[in-house]
């Protein structure tokens, strides 16, 4: 009975560290200068590599301004000559 007692205290011992471990905790996903993504482990914030709700549209006057309500390809990347 007390090595079954002693196997359930290392399993749940293993399963516990095995979950801190795959949650990652710390640490955020920053964009390299390159354009690449890495996890950073020793920094805090918004993760810089998922996409963030918005776009650039084009306005009547040909200027850009950012929409946060709004989806699809930005309008103004690449910028086009006015015609």
């Amino acid at each position: 009975m007390r090595i079954t007692n002693h196997r359930w205290a290392w399993l749940t011992l293993f399963v516990v560290a095995l979950a801190s471990f795959a949650s990652g905790g710390d640490g955020r996903w920053k964009l390299a200068s390159d354009g690449s993504c890495y996890l950073d482990r020793n920094d805090e914030g918004p993760d810089q590599c998922s996409p963030s709700p918005g776009r650039w549209k084009l306005g009547g006057d040909h200027s850009c301004y950012w929409d946060d309500d709004d989806s699809g390809p930005n309008q103004c990347e690449p910028l086009l000559p006015l015609q």
